[in-house]
């Protein structure tokens, strides 16, 4: 059965890019109607497999005992405290859906749109191609992040939506996504202080290897600050399931010694470039150690997508840029192959289907 995923999905991953690929030669040419049909039928298609993959997993399925639990308050003052502890944000929007009769396949379609919406806009945001970074974020695993972190993966879009307008000085979004992306998962504090901390260093009229040991110290004294003070607590995550670096689980990928290749590659790529140290540019070094040394703790790993997340957009931004590694950047594309075939492995049974 396992077979049949990875056709799938190497088959949808193909398909989607070639669309959204499409739509956007259409629109270099300036061919705005013809783009817009083909951004609409990659909307479709990205969409619609949210719809038909059923309740893989114990996340999904709580996903849905949730937003058929909640449908029975006609208000959020109504909902008691006890086991669905999730975010007003989140409980609003699955509680108006609910009212007006969306049942839950097509709730799963309305975050996948809302997905390819948000993603769409942050590529525009950062003048990036939209179909590089749906392939970056399709092969590091977000697809299936989207799936099972639903309310994590809409705070994480929201977030980036608010840091990629910020490139553009649109300034209402800024002042209002990343503050909205609380309102569904609280562990969006981290990247927006973490934001704020680097912004602040940036201005300040210092060296860039200054900067970045500024910023290091910060993120480490961070880090010594939540495990003190328990914060992983405050941010929706408690204790650590150790299960061994060595050994880590299939959410993080085909194994630590192919992420840390991955990651590397990623690193090189990124920083050959020798443009401006920015808030991404910093994400992806707090990644790149993150894993090196936190691989085993699996709720620091859920903190880390917010940074992994930055990896994908860098490398979108950079893909094909210097002529003189392209070996390089292909060796990446295909390390990421293998690593996504690990994770439709990992996600096996139901990702199609439904739940087995």
């Amino acid at each position: 059965m396992e077979n049949a995923y990875i056709l799938y999905y190497l088959i949808f991953v193909a398909v989607s890019y070639g669309v959204v690929a499409h739509a956007d030669r259409l629109r270099v040419k300036r061919k705005a109607l013809a783009s817009n049909f083909f951004y609409f039928v990659g909307a479709l298609f990205y969409s619609f497999d949210s719809y038909f993959r059923g309740d893989r997993g114990t996340d999904t399925l709580g996903y849905r005992e949730h937003f058929e639990w909640i449908q029975e308050f006609s208000s959020l003052n109504e909902i008691p405290e006890g086991m669905y502890q999730f975010e007003l944000g989140y409980n609003f929007v699955t509680l108006v859906l609910g009212g007006i009769g969306v049942d839950f396949e097509w709730f799963k379609f309305f975050v996948a749109a809302f997905g390819y919406i948000a993603l769409s806009k942050i590529a525009d945001f950062f003048s990036i191609l939209r179909s590089r970074l749906f392939l970056f974020t399709t092969l590091a695993g977000f697809l299936f992040f989207s799936y099972n972190g639903v309310r994590q993966w809409i705070a994480l879009l929201l977030f980036y939506l608010g840091l990629a307008a910020y490139q553009q000085r649109k300034y209402f979004w800024v002042a209002s996504t990343p503050w909205i992306a609380l309102l569904f998962h609280k562990s969006s504090i981290v990247p927006i202080l973490i934001s704020l901390v680097v912004g602040f260093v940036q201005k300040l009229n210092i060296s860039r290897l200054l900067s970045i040991l500024i910023v290091g110290f910060a993120l480490i004294f961070g880090l010594l600050v939540a495990k003190t003070l328990n914060l992983l607590d405050v941010v929706g995550y408690a204790g650590s399931d150790v299960a061994g670096a060595a050994s880590v689980s299939g959410s993080i990928g085909f194994g630590w010694p192919l992420q840390v290749l991955i990651n590397s590659l990623a690193l090189y790529i990124i920083f050959k470039a020798n443009k401006k140290i920015g808030v991404l540019e910093v994400f992806v070094v707090a990644w790149y150690f993150i894993y090196i040394f936190m691989a085993y703790n699996k709720d620091v790993m859920r903190l880390a997508v917010y940074f992994s997340f930055a990896q994908s957009i860098c490398l979108a931004k950079r893909f094909l840029s210097d002529r003189s590694s392209l070996g390089i950047h292909f060796l990446l594309i295909f390390l990421l192959l293998i690593q996504f075939v690990s994770l439709i492995y990992f996600n096996a049974g139901g990702i199609v289907y439904g739940r087995t």
